[in-house]
């Protein structure tokens, strides 16, 4: 009597929160846009040719970005509201590896503006005569900074909502402490460091997320083939 109760407990929230599959198309457009744009960013950076900038196809690029980033924290969002425990799995796991080279790239990039900035700042102040060339310094830089701050928020908002969610629950199910839960959720903004954590908490819901292997291998081959075809793409063009 109890285990019928208890069964029908059960197909009354899943009828009230249905699972819905991860929109792996959705994801694989974003990469490759991702990837593409990057890849120009870095190609006109290093370019030898001294050519005029055209901000029309960042605009673009832009624009192609946007709609399917909104459309992902869309479906993340509802993805949680229902307590989608498998989407958000897939999820973490296929953002947090694919994108791993533009997280580690941003971070890098973040990292690099802040240690030269300091150490200018430092030199600024140790020679007297450039102390007033300091605010026309640190201004620029610490706008640049917010700017890379905030490029890295925005590009890897999807995998971050899903890992937070998948923190939120490990904490709710294990009864993590507070220590142990802001460690977790520090973890999230650290290249490489974040891919560990997610299939450490991942594999906690193993019964609910056996396919992490593969979820992991195909992310990974999504990884290489659009660094590729951002490649041959602008050798063709």
């Amino acid at each position: 009597m109890e285990n019928d109760f208890i069964l029908e407990k059960d197909c009354i929230i899943n009828e009230e929160s249905p699972q819905k599959h991860f929109p792996w198309i959705l994801g694989i457009i974003y990469n490759i846009v991702v990837y593409r744009w990057a890849y120009v960013i870095i190609s006109q950076l290093n370019s030898t040719v001294k050519k005029e900038f055209d901000i029309l196809p960042h605009i673009v690029y832009l624009i192609l970005l946007l709609i399917p980033l909104i459309l992902q924290i869309i479906s993340v969002n509802r993805a949680i509201k229902r307590n989608d425990i498998n989407y958000c799995i897939d999820g973490a796991l296929f953002y947090g590896y694919a994108m791993f080279p533009v997280s580690l790239l941003c971070a890098l990039c973040i990292f690099g503006v802040a240690v030269g900035e300091i150490f200018i700042l430092i030199a600024c102040m140790v020679v007297p005569a450039t102390i007033f060339f300091v605010p026309f310094i640190a201004i620029p830089c610490i706008i640049f900074l917010m700017i890379l701050i905030l490029l890295y928020y925005v590009l890897l908002s999807p995998g971050m909502l899903t890992a937070g969610y998948l923190v939120r629950c490990y904490k709710d199910e294990y009864g993590l402490s507070n220590n142990k839960y802001n460690r977790h959720k520090v973890f999230r903004f650290i290249p490489g460091v974040n891919l560990i954590d997610i299939l450490y908490i991942s594999n906690k819901y193993r019964d609910r997320g056996k396919s992490q292997t593969v979820i992991i291998a195909v992310s990974l081959i999504l990884m290489i083939l659009t660094i590729v075809a951002a490649i041959a793409i602008s050798r063709i063009l």
